[in-house]
């Protein structure tokens, strides 16, 4: 699909209440199986501390697709947050056989095959997400103001795969405030997060950076949305907040683009090299 014929619609359904109503409606009327990545969960589970932990989940989506990694392989404390409720058990059930599959692909001991197994079953005997949680030790909460509210110090690790793009731009000092703060000393951060423009995954990806390409003003008037909102933070940007209130980088790595400064509107042309090419991070910091 056109580029530009894309961010139309999505701003068109992005106009008022009711028009977000029922995208929201007609997107969880989606069925089958969303994507998983096998790469990105084969991460989080590689960075996740060792033994039982307390682990939250920013950023669920329709299916809890990373976060199953952990509920199908290790015998964690899992929450899941988000700012709304996207969640579709239709997709959920759908999704759970494709990351059961990703997940025996890897060299695990018989024992924990087995258990994925088991716990694939178990799911698979469930009839809504109530059930699920409570045979898996799941608990699920909303907040729109986009922090989660738990004690201080309460969770060993807090993940999220391509969450952090999409929280606004204005708030998100605030949210990381948030996560430091119910994070227990030593606890882990891990976010992988998607740098590119969301709209071009719809035009083949031929640029993945384009919204480099247009100002700030074409973009809040014409190609802004709502509904798939992306705030275009640079990788320094989130970084820097991130050390400000308070964690510590263990390693960030970066995958890059082409795309020349030549390309670029002058709106950002004050970025650095790798942030104008960066188009995926992947962030590990502690507390």
């Amino acid at each position: 699909m056109n580029y530009y014929v894309t961010a139309l619609a999505l701003r068109l359904a992005s106009a008022n209440a009711l028009t977000k109503s029922a995208y929201w409606t007609l997107s969880k009327m989606k069925g089958g199986p969303r994507s998983v990545w096998h790469d990105r969960g084969t991460w989080l589970l590689a960075n996740l501390p060792e033994g039982p932990s307390r682990i939250l989940e920013l950023g669920t989506g329709w299916v809890h697709a990373y976060s199953l990694y952990q509920i199908l392989v290790r015998d964690d404390e899992v929450h899941c947050f988000d700012v709304m409720d996207r969640r579709n058990f239709k997709s959920f059930a759908a999704t759970i056989p494709v990351v059961c599959e990703q997940i025996q692909q890897m060299p695990l001991a018989p024992g924990l095959l087995e258990r994925v197994r088991q716990r694939t079953a178990i799911i698979a005997r469930c009839k809504d997400f109530d059930e699920v949680y409570a045979r898996l030790n799941i608990t699920f909460q909303i907040s729109e103001d986009g922090i989660p509210h738990y004690p201080e110090n309460h969770f060993d690790a807090i993940t999220s795969i391509d969450v952090l793009e999409h929280v606004e731009t204005s708030l998100f000092r605030a949210a990381a405030e948030g996560w430091y703060k119910i994070m227990r000393p030593g606890g882990r951060f891990l976010a992988q997060v998607g740098i590119a423009d969301h709209i071009s995954v719809y035009d083949g990806n031929r640029q993945p950076k384009r919204y480099l390409t247009h100002s700030h003003r074409t973009w809040d008037l014409l190609l802004n949305n709502d509904v798939q909102y992306c705030n275009r933070m640079t990788t320094s940007e989130m970084i820097s907040i991130l050390k400000d209130v308070g964690f510590e980088m263990d390693q960030v790595d970066i995958e890059l683009c082409d795309i020349s400064r030549a390309e670029v509107h002058a709106d950002y042309q004050w970025q650095s090299d790798e942030d104008i090419r960066a188009v995926r991070a992947d962030i590990r910091a502690h507390k």
